[in-house]
């Protein structure tokens, strides 16, 4: 007989990280996988079911995001490679353009090759309006992309995206937005807002980690940044991962049913909530990072004076309880979060960061759990300090 061995399920507080794969998505991926394994480019029977499959989640994402039926959405293999395809496909269809983006952004956009200008924010990672439209002022003769993120990843900061983009379009540019962290929380109006390009992982919502999806205005030029054949507008070779585009499809169905994400938005909110105010009133030297009103309903990002937070990060798995030290995509680097810097943090608080993200499978039980656990550990940490 199978020896079978039993673990103990995590308070799992990282949902900005990734999500648990919801049950009704792994079902379709499962079913999809037995039944519908035709190439989608294939000209018989069992391809066209499979290319319906991903007309179908075409569909449901335009209709999520108030996109045209015209408009292009292009699957990826993740967030990243969407922002990539977004600005490297766009700078090789765009010689001698300008892509400029803010001093907080995900590591897949303030990485590219190419040349960045950068926009400043200010204390609370929030876009400078004014010194984005100078810098625009002076660039009105070359062609332009402004890259921001609808909120950030590290300290959850939402953007101002309807005055990006008016400004962005008074100059002639192009904006791209990565809405990621945001896609679960804030549903996008890409016409309404004149967003050009806009990006998001589907492993934030509910579905194994490996998909993604880069919106395209009608009438934008971009060059493929992966070669192959004519799949996807001839814009990312490759065959589509169709089951895991069936199970993507249910997930942004999902969304759709509001009064449910309503509730579940408040429940998190509640819960964030209350363990921002017990850490910060029970902690002393406790600074909570960005502005808890325009921020996502999920995220608390916070720093405790003279701590290591990849120390308290491990003495709480030790617990089982899962939090992290800012973005999961930089988790390996030792070097202090550019977000941080970037919105003048004091060393004094840099290093003793971690961030909590709360998801709906989050109880206020739990929170409970995890306030007593950093309490008790931050001070265990601050007394060897004093040995």
């Amino acid at each position: 007989m199978e020896e079978t061995v039993e673990y103990n399920k995590p308070i799992y507080f990282d949902a900005s990280a990734t999500e648990p794969v919801d049950k009704d998505v792994a079902d379709a991926i499962y079913n999809c996988m037995l039944n519908n394994y035709g190439n989608p480019s294939s000209k018989y029977r069992i391809g066209h079911e499979s290319k319906e499959i991903i007309t179908d989640t075409q569909a449901s994402i335009r209709k999520y995001i108030r996109a045209k039926d015209e408009d292009k959405i292009i699957f990826t293999s993740s967030g990243s490679e969407a922002n990539t395809l977004a600005l490297e496909g766009w700078q090789k269809a765009n010689k001698h353009a300008m892509i400029f983006t803010d001093k907080i952004e995900h590591s897949s956009i303030i990485n590219q090759p190419d040349a960045l200008t950068y926009i400043d924010v200010d204390k609370d990672g929030r876009v400078d309006l004014k010194h984005l439209d100078t810098l625009l002022t002076s660039t009105n003769y070359v062609k332009c992309l402004v890259s921001i993120a609808a909120a950030n990843n590290e300290i959850g900061t939402v953007q101002n995206i309807t005055d990006i983009s008016r400004i962005v379009h008074a100059h002639k540019g192009l904006l791209h937005v990565d809405w990621t962290q945001a896609f679960k929380f804030l549903r996008p109006n890409v016409s309404l807002t004149q967003i050009d390009m806009m990006t998001a992982s589907f492993h934030k919502i509910g579905c194994p980690k490996g998909l993604g999806f880069l919106y395209v205005r009608d009438g934008i030029d971009l060059k493929p940044i992966i070669y192959g054949g004519q799949q996807q507008y001839g814009i990312r070779g490759g065959t589509e991962p169709v089951a895991e585009i069936a199970g993507a499809k249910v997930a942004v169905d999902n969304l759709m049913v509001s009064e449910k994400n309503k509730i579940e938005n408040i429940s998190i909110m509640g819960i964030r909530n209350h363990i921002a105010e017990r850490l910060q009133n029970d902690i002393t030297d406790a600074q909570i990072n960005g502005d808890m009103c325009l921020r996502l309903p999920s995220n608390l990002n916070i720093s405790f004076k003279g701590i290591d937070a990849e120390s308290l990060i491990l003495m709480l798995d030790s617990e089982g309880i899962c939090v992290s030290a800012g973005s999961a995509c930089n988790s390996a680097s030792r070097d202090a979060s550019h977000v941080l810097k970037a919105i003048g943090m004091s060393d004094e608080y840099l290093y003793g960061t971690i961030r909590i993200t709360v998801g709906k499978w989050n109880t206020m039980e739990e929170a409970d759990t995890l306030i007593e656990a950093i309490e008790r550990n931050v001070q265990k940490l601050r007394d060897l300090a004093k040995e």
